[in-house]
């Protein structure tokens, strides 16, 4: 099979040999198991058909297990069921572009599963929904086990074809030093990828959550910070740089102008900013990801400001990072020897890295 578009054919094998060359770090960062993947990896699929199928099945098997573990009474065992069942329907569909029917069908599943999950986490998590221009933000609150008063809080920002539940497995890092944590999906993502990716829309959105999350006694209104990974990490910089609320700001990985990488980026990130920005061709999706730059805003950046990047990134190259650090004021860069898009072949350096940053940054003695 091939799609057509934009003048250009592009072979759906090649697409799903990208998936299987390029996000395997990815999706074993965010709780995908091994020995999943390698059950794949043999079966190797050539179609997004075969992909979708097999990770429909394997998130369904994740689902049946969590409903025998809590009909047991084991809550723990069966969030954890769930929320990798969440993640198997996740990337089941996180680039199938051709079936918007199906894509629909695992996206629904992943929230399903992972509303099963919410209530039985721990440390603590809430549902919350944010309004926000006419929209009800999903947030994903979670406060570390113990707190005895107001904590810091760090805003978590998916990145492109991200969701809230793929960023679980950045939660624990900052639970554990004693922050709580905030994931959205944000307008343009998860629950809300009816609506299209707009930054000025999605910054108004994390606004609001701020506006939230100040009022909220749980949380330290004074030592919010905020955090995105690709796509992310530049709205997450956006807002840092039109929301003077925030104490600390990082970004992993995030594009500091994406028309300067356009020319360098793969068929499949081309055709997911086409997807989120609803756009019927190439042509169209470049005309609405133009203004998708930090030009004018990084120096607005007034807090704390980390950057960290993948040596050999090769979906958001290295330079983007580069760009950050001479327009940010005070902004500090951490290269990661080695390491690939969002630093996902390293998580167990990356994140604590990241984690401690806002540690030092946002929690007062």
């Amino acid at each position: 099979m091939s799609r057509e578009g934009s003048g250009v054919t592009v072979d759906e094998k090649h697409e799903v040999a990208i998936v299987l060359t390029r996000h395997h770090h990815r999706m074993m960062a965010a709780g995908i198991a091994f020995n999943d993947w390698e059950i794949l990896r043999q079966e190797a699929p050539s179609s997004w058909r075969d992909w979708y199928r097999y990770w429909t099945r394997t998130g369904a098997g994740y689902d049946t297990l969590g409903t025998q573990a809590m009909d047991a009474g084991r809550a723990v065992t069966a969030a954890g069921h769930w929320v990798a069942g969440s993640l198997c329907y996740h990337f089941a569909q996180f680039m199938l572009y051709r079936s918007p029917d199906e894509k629909q069908e695992a996206a629904a599943a992943r929230a399903r599963l992972y509303a099963k999950a919410v209530p039985l986490l721990s440390p603590r998590a809430v549902r919350l929904e944010v309004p926000s221009g006419g929209l009800d933000v999903p947030v994903i609150f979670r406060t570390p086990t113990g707190a005895s008063g107001p904590v810091p809080c760090v805003i978590i920002v998916p990145g492109l074809e991200a969701t809230k539940e793929e960023m679980h497995n950045w939660e624990c890092f900052y639970l554990d030093r004693g922050m709580a944590t905030a994931a959205l999906d944000g307008p343009g993502q998860g629950e809300l990828a009816h609506v299209r990716i707009d930054p000025p829309t999605y910054v108004a959105a994390v606004s609001a959550l701020v506006d939230v999350l100040v009022d909220d006694p749980r949380v330290d209104g004074a030592a919010i910070g905020i955090m995105g990974v690709s796509l992310g990490g530049m709205l997450a910089s956006m807002a840092a740089a039109q929301e003077p609320r925030f104490a600390a700001a990082a970004e992993v990985c995030g594009s500091f102008d994406t028309m300067s990488r356009w020319g360098r980026a793969n068929p499949l990130s081309k055709l997911g900013h086409q997807h989120v920005t609803h756009s019927r061709n190439e042509e169209e999706t470049v005309e609405r990801v133009r203004s998708w730059t930090m030009s004018g805003l990084a120096e607005k950046i007034r807090c704390p400001f980390l950057i960290v990047h993948g040596e050999n990134d090769p979906i958001v190259p290295l330079d983007q990072g580069n760009m950050y650090r001479g327009q940010v004021p005070h902004a500090e860069l951490v290269v990661m020897p080695g390491a690939n898009h969002v630093c996902n072949n390293v998580p167990n350096i990356a994140r604590p890295l990241v984690s401690d940053w806002f540690a030092e940054k946002l929690i007062r003695p």
